[in-house]
């Protein structure tokens, strides 16, 4: 081997390290996986008793942290709700006062939010797989998808979800939210109050 080939060589081992430091330090990845509504996140999570991970995830997921997003079925901020689906929360909450402006709200948003992921886990046994399909693709058609056996639910037959858009959304948010554990461990102090 030459020099030259060496020293090249040399120069790309040195790349390939320092490659391999940057896409695995936290503070590079903190910069790719930024994070929004910490304190509101851990105090409405930890009340709703969910992962505030969780909660992150489906936020960054959904609306990219941005509280005026809006869906083309209409889906409005942070957490991504349809208005008809805040309707029936505020209901369920005996809730009068409720408006589908309210969601453009963080702290409402994020309540509601909360509250249904919870109420879709409990609904499925704390499965997060169900729970998350369910979110994304609504309640009524994850149990027809159980009903007919087209799902069976489990996390090794994702592939089986008939719909490409919660088949990636199931996945990207449990991915997301392994990512914000492993780059965030110490986000959410009231994580360790609620346990």
């Amino acid at each position: 081997m030459t020099k030259s080939l060496r020293l090249s060589a040399a120069i790309l081992l040195l790349f390939l390290i320092g490659l391999g430091f940057v896409l695995t330090s936290r503070e590079f990845l903190r910069s790719l996986f930024p994070v929004g509504y910490i304190p509101e996140i851990d105090a409405i999570a930890c009340q709703h008793g969910i992962d505030p991970y969780l909660a992150l995830a489906v936020m960054r997921v959904e609306s990219n942290f941005d509280p005026r997003a809006q869906s083309k079925p209409g889906a409005r901020g942070l957490m991504q709700i349809l208005p008809e689906t805040a309707d029936w929360i505020a209901q369920m909450r005996s809730e009068s006062d409720f408006s589908p402006e309210h969601l453009y709200l963080p702290e409402v948003n994020i309540d509601y939010g909360c509250w249904y992921l919870n109420y879709l886990l409990e609904m499925f046994d704390n499965d997060i797989h169900l729970t998350l399909a369910a979110y994304n693709a609504g309640l009524g058609r994850v149990k027809q998808w159980l009903a007919d056996e087209e799902w069976d639910g489990r996390p090794e037959t994702i592939n089986a979800i008939p719909f490409g858009e919660t088949r990636f959304f199931v996945r990207k948010v449990l991915m997301i939210k392994s990512m914000y554990q492993w780059i965030y461990p110490d986000l959410f102090p009231g994580m360790e109050r609620s346990m």
